[in-house]
């Protein structure tokens, strides 16, 4: 919400996003305009988890273009 040096923040309003950081999961557009989505909508919109390496848990979800 507050970036530092070296991050970037999420925009907790924004017309094109519903749900706030904290309900869902950074999803990269094949854009690359970032989203904050629900992850069962992000999955249903073809969204793939990423993963850093040695963690079970996705990073974030990427969006493969059609």
């Amino acid at each position: 919400m507050h970036p530092k040096p070296g991050q970037w923040g999420i925009h907790l309003v924004n017309k094109h996003t519903s749900v706030f950081p904290w309900q869902g999961v950074a999803v990269r557009k094949a854009s690359g305009v970032w989203r904050v989505r629900g992850e069962v909508t992000a999955r249903l919109r073809g969204a793939v988890p990423v993963h850093l390496p040695d963690d079970p848990y996705p990073f974030c979800y990427k969006e493969i273009p059609s």
